[in-house]
């Protein structure tokens, strides 16, 4: 009986070690971006007699992100071609175009990133009346908050409002000043760098 013991110790079976698992390396924020964006504005402006130009806007943005922690700045800017605008009783008015320049702070869950924004808001606008038309360049703010989240290492996607005050303004002969303020409401791809 002594003799066989040795015999079935050989025929043990060995383990081999298992596989070293590692937890996939968590998504960095850092770096530039380039995308585009598009949505829907809708606004009041001032001493119209009641216009509430809203409609289409979408265009192309561009930023960088730092990325410290679990916290992420950054900034943004966006051009954006403008179908916004309103007609009554023979006025019409058109924000031509719309562009934001923005400081972004945000909180990073790996590929998921809710953020607050705000900063510069610049278009320009045409008001046509009876009897003529004038244009005008407006300077103003625009606070906001959206999320962004990463789809692969290099493409993410956003959703994001913004409350933008582009201040007011003269048109022409017009002897008041006319200002324009809106929410927006967009969706954006982005592709990092």
């Amino acid at each position: 009986m002594l003799t066989a013991m040795p015999a079935m110790a050989a025929d043990m079976i060995q383990r081999q070690p298992s596989p070293y698992y590692s937890a996939p390396a968590a998504y960095s924020w850092n770096g530039f971006y380039l995308g585009l964006n598009a949505g829907f504005a809708s606004g009041d402006l001032s001493n119209s007699g009641g216009l509430e130009p809203s409609g289409f806007i979408g265009g192309l943005t561009g930023g960088a992100n730092w990325q410290w922690g679990n916290v992420v700045f950054g900034v943004e800017t966006d051009i954006n071609y403008s179908g916004v605008d309103d007609g009554l009783y023979g006025d019409k008015w058109e924000l031509d175009w719309l562009g934001t320049t923005r400081m972004r702070v945000g909180y990073a869950w790996d590929r998921f990133l809710p953020y607050l924004t705000g900063g510069f808001a610049y278009g320009s606008g045409t008001y046509k009346y009876w009897g003529g038309k004038d244009d005008a360049s407006h300077i103003g703010w625009t606070l906001g908050a959206g999320v962004e989240g990463a789809i692969t290492q290099s493409v993410s996607a956003k959703i994001e409002y913004l409350y933008v005050d582009l201040g007011d303004k003269h048109y022409g002969e017009l002897p008041w000043k006319n200002e324009f303020d809106a929410s927006l409401l967009r969706a954006g791809v982005n592709y990092h760098f």
